[in-house]
Parts: C-alpha cells; structure tokens; sequence
C-alpha cells in the first residue's frame, strides 16, 4: 500500500490506478480523488508541463520507414485481406504521426497524405489560450 505523504495540512497518497487520494484537514477530513487524467488536465491549465522533447533522429527515422512501407505495400491493395487490414493499420499509423516526424518529403504537395494534414489539427499548449498575451 502506498504511503501517505503529508505537506503542511494536506495529505496525498499515489494509488496504484494512478490516481491521487488528497486530504485536507484536522478537525474536519475532507477527502478528494483525482484520476491521472484530471492531474495532467490541471497541470497543463496551471502551465507546469514541460514541452514534450524533440524529436530524436530514431524516432524520425522509424517514422519514414513505416511511410515508406506503407507506399511499398499500397500497390498490393486487395491481394488478400490480411494485406488489406495491414495496409489500413500502417495507413492509420502514419496519419497519426505528429508534423515533427512525418516525411513530407516523401510525398507530393497535393496527395491526400499532406492535404488531410492541413486540416486544424490540436497543438499542444503549454497555457490556457487566455493567459497568453
């Protein structure tokens, strides 16, 4: 079991699950849970997350070669359905490489795997938009 931690009049004790049991309190004990999810919501809000690191030269080498393979095997297309459903999995794989990796350079300006990356896509913030000036 994990142990409790305490700081000043608050104590926290790290779950298994990842989630953070807080109490605040003497007299009176009040208690809250906070999934993982909720703690990283917060710290991105209160800008305490530091950005993620750059992309490393193996991560970017690896995101070619899955591209790369992906256009090796499109002319294969309906051969079986195996090929078919790895076609579709290392299709999904490379949309959803983030722009820091992704070879652009292996595809031409108008094909549909650069056009469908125009689109608005999520950026990850450090702040909240409002605090920015």
């Amino acid at each position: 079991m994990p142990k409790l931690e305490r700081i000043y009049d608050l104590a926290f004790e790290v779950m298994p699950d990842g989630s953070i049991e807080l109490e605040q309190g003497f007299a009176e004990v009040q208690r809250i849970s906070l999934h993982a999810c909720h703690v990283r919501h917060l710290l991105e809000r209160a800008g305490h997350l530091l950005p993620p690191p750059p992309a490393d030269e193996l991560t970017k080498r690896l995101a070619r070669q899955l591209c790369e393979l992906r256009m090796e095997l499109s002319n294969e297309y309906g051969r079986s359905p195996g090929i078919n459903e790895a076609i579709t999995m290392l299709g999904a794989f490379c949309d959803s490489l983030p722009d820091s990796v992704f070879p652009f350079d292996l595809y031409p300006d108008d094909s549909p795997e650069v056009l469908q990356r125009d689109e608005k896509r999520p950026e990850f913030q450090l702040t909240h938009p409002t605090k920015e000036k």
